[in-house]
């Protein structure tokens, strides 16, 4: 957070942070999520879990190890950012989940969830969100990836890769989208 908040002139607080063994248990938990894969991920999928249940491509559903796996995958398609898109795609489908499942249900599912994710927030702040999310109708979870492919480039210095980053350009980018958003700062001040 405090590099984020250095580098991108940021005032980030809180946070939610999940490594790999908890996300594998947060999609377990929730029962899975429905992810459509292409053939390379159908075989990168089961060259890593022998007996995945996953033999074709279109929509599967994909337990925790599955769906670990699945956001793990880098060797095809645009490298890391593929990668990436796809660790964002079972974050959006966590989230549609977590919209279907009813108030009444978010303490109980946020207490199953909240020992495997590191955040700031309470249970409470989290089951006021939810709430906040579903008597609003907030229907899209919105998301980026930053540095935009226009203002950076992959270049070795040394014997090391690095993604080369326009600084300031990515920090102004990162602004228009956390603050020059209406909808986000509407919520945000109904929140508070």
């Amino acid at each position: 957070i405090r590099t984020l908040n250095e580098n991108f002139n940021l005032n980030i607080r809180d946070y939610a942070f999940v490594n790999f063994d908890s996300f594998e248990k947060v999609v377990d938990t929730i029962g899975g999520v429905n992810i459509e894969l292409n053939e390379s991920e159908v075989r990168e999928i089961n060259k890593h879990i022998k007996n995945s249940s996953i033999k074709t491509p279109g929509m599967n559903h994909l337990n925790g190890q599955e769906a670990l796996t699945y956001s793990r995958i880098r060797k095809i398609g645009n490298g890391d950012y593929e990668r990436t898109e796809r660790q964002r795609r079972v974050i959006e489908e966590i989230f549609e989940k977590g919209k279907n499942i009813g108030i009444t249900k978010y303490p109980e599912v946020v207490d199953s969830v909240f020992p495997y994710v590191e955040t700031s927030l309470t249970k409470m702040d989290i089951v006021k969100l939810g709430t906040y999310g579903l008597t609003n109708n907030i229907k899209i979870l919105e998301q980026n990836r930053f540095p935009k492919d226009e203002h950076s480039h992959g270049e070795f210095i040394g014997k090391v890769w690095y993604l080369v980053t326009d600084l300031e350009e990515t920090e102004k980018q990162i602004h228009e989208f956390i603050y020059e958003d209406d909808n986000i700062n509407q919520e945000e001040e109904a929140l508070n």
